[in-house]
């Protein structure tokens, strides 16, 4: 059997929720996206599970998963514009694209 989302006949279907749309009028949860979040939420269920019984530790400055919340963690540096006013500090630190 082939896993991922798949189009089943309609008379196969569960009733689907509500429709529910944002401000640009795209509906937000179409039967693909739950689909897509139900994997989502099982993935995060396991790499908790995962991380019990690990003594890994997630690296500074990287983005982390809090359940379903994505919180990416930052520090703040002084940028001393006011002193060097022609100086490209934003090319320097971010870098070529």
């Amino acid at each position: 059997k082939e896993e991922g989302f798949k189009e089943k006949p309609l008379e196969e279907r569960s009733p689907s929720p509500p429709p529910v749309y944002n401000e640009a009028g795209t509906r937000l949860n179409t039967r693909k996206q739950r689909f897509e979040d139900e994997v989502e939420a099982k993935r995060v269920e396991i790499m908790e599970e995962l991380l019990k019984h690990t003594i890994f530790r997630l690296p500074v400055l990287h983005t982390v998963r809090i359940g379903l919340i994505k919180k990416t963690l930052e520090k703040r540096i002084f940028i001393p514009y006011d002193k060097y006013p022609d100086y490209n500090f934003p090319g320097v630190i971010i870098g070529p694209r």
